[in-house]
């Protein structure tokens, strides 16, 4: 095999290395469009437990007028 062949084989590799690490790193930080985000998660859980927060408060505030 010709020393020009045999570069060529090892940037090719190289190139497509570099591919699959990059097609790996965008598809661990994408998610589906239909499914919740993590975020979306997380702002549920904690609009949940500020809601339950106002409740009580204001279940609080009742009784002492």
């Amino acid at each position: 095999m010709k020393l020009s062949k045999k570069i060529f084989l090892l940037v090719a590799i190289i190139f497509i290395l570099i591919l699959a690490w990059f097609a790996y790193d965008v598809s661990n930080k994408t998610t589906f469009p239909g499914s919740k985000s993590k975020n979306e998660v997380r702002k549920d859980s904690v609009n949940t437990e500020f809601n339950k927060q106002i409740k009580s408060q204001e279940t609080d505030t009742s009784i002492v007028r």
